[in-house]
């Protein structure tokens, strides 16, 4: 057998062993020794384990050293970009006088983690809620140690129970683990990727090229950008008449709720559908579809006002001035005849012949001229039946407009 040296007990009443950092864990309690193996409660043991033990620390030695350095690395990209986390842990010990066990002393497993993408079944299986349970790649401090079921932690400004643990080791201590945590509610911005720098340049971006929207308690600033077509048949929506907001959040790590209503180019919106941009499972930004208002201004969109004045003189060249008024509003530009949209004509009940096509470029960048409005073509006079943005990311760079007597 193996010699086994018995070390000093620590303040903790846990035995300090050379290969402790190692994976093993020993405490007295009562005479008995309680062995604790990568983070995991065995039991109580007796002297006759103790070859068995021997055996278990001669053979750590012998693959830890290569999960030294992984551990190290691991550790050290999540001190960088993640967020601290300590999980509470409580052991039961076993008397064996009164044949009964109880709650011992709190344990602590401190480390970092961030939050990464969620598998859908496992939240099936655990009956969970996705978007209120995170699941957090979680890298001990110590290698070897990991959390159990039912240990808390705090995260994101609130409590929360361990719930899942997945190991993620090949023939060895565990180096992380993806850990499923639920019953909280965020109080504050996530604790995963500290993607800050990333978050101001795109919020930087986008604050200089758009304009601020507030959803809710969630402000940031957004740009419009072209809509996914799936995205709008599955909503039944028409894309022209419901926006894409490519929206950064002030606040990382915050993003509005579906239902929540926003004010954009001069009308009230709500949002109808959230798809985050992320990172690792932290939000930097998202793509939302808001539908429900009428525009009443220029769209807050991109500034494209260099290319707006290339298109404006392009159509002054070639086409005609025209004004199209309604109650004493009026928008001023010039247009071209273009070819129009069969499928538009077909929907308006309208000949082409009779009807056209004009490809409109607002003396003032951001006009926009509306359904209804009455203007002057060929010496006849015209109402717009059907106005179409024609622009990079939805901006009135110009417009097709549809005219009929």
């Amino acid at each position: 057998m193996t010699e086994f040296k018995w070390p000093s007990i620590d303040a903790n009443g846990h035995l300090d062993l050379v290969d402790s950092d190692q994976g093993l864990y020993f405490a007295l309690v009562d005479g008995y020794l309680v062995v604790d193996v990568w983070g995991t409660y065995v039991g109580i043991v007796s002297d006759g384990f103790l070859e068995l033990i021997s055996k278990a620390i001669a053979t750590q030695r012998s693959f830890d050293s290569k999960y030294v350095q992984e551990h190290a690395d691991a550790l050290k990209d999540l001190i960088e970009a993640g967020a601290a986390v300590t999980f509470s842990q409580y052991h039961r010990t076993f008397d064996p006088l009164t044949n009964r066990s109880q709650l011992a002393l709190i344990e602590t497993i401190a480390g970092y983690a961030i939050e990464v993408p969620k598998n859908p079944e496992k939240y099936k299986e655990l009956d969970l809620i996705v978007e209120d349970a995170p699941t957090l790649l979680f890298v001990p401090t110590n290698l070897g140690y990991l959390p159990e079921l039912g240990g808390s932690c705090s995260w994101a400004g609130a409590g929360w129970n361990v719930r899942d643990i997945s190991p993620l080791a090949l023939d060895g201590p565990p180096i992380m683990a993806r850990v499923v945590i639920s019953g909280g509610v965020r109080t504050q911005a996530s604790g995963g990727f500290g993607y800050s720098r990333e978050h101001a340049d795109a919020l930087a971006d986008i604050s200089a090229a758009g304009e601020a929207v507030t959803f809710g308690s969630v402000s940031g600033f957004a740009i419009e950008v072209p809509g996914n077509p799936a995205k709008y048949t599955a909503l039944s929506l028409i894309g022209d008449d419901a926006p894409t907001l490519l929206f950064v959040p002030t606040e990382q790590g915050y993003l509005p709720d579906l239902g929540e209503a926003c004010t954009w180019a001069g009308s009230r919106w709500t949002a109808r559908d959230i798809t985050p941009l992320a990172i690792d499972g932290t939000p930097i930004m998202a793509r939302i579809v808001i539908s429900g208002g009428t525009r009443v201004s220029g769209v807050g969109g991109l500034s494209y006002s260099v290319e707006h004045a290339d298109a404006l003189r392009e159509i002054k060249q070639a086409g005609a001035a025209i004004t199209f008024s309604q109650n004493g509003t009026s928008v001023a530009g010039h247009a071209i005849r273009t070819r129009g949209n069969p499928k538009r004509y077909e929907a308006l009940k309208l000949i082409e012949e009779s009807s056209p096509t004009l490809l409109f470029a607002a003396t003032t960048y951001g006009d926009v001229p509306r359904v209804g409005y009455t203007g002057t073509w060929n010496l006849e006079d015209f109402v717009i039946r059907d106005v179409r943005p024609v622009g990079p990311d939805g901006s009135p760079i110009m417009f097709k407009v549809v005219i009929s007597k």
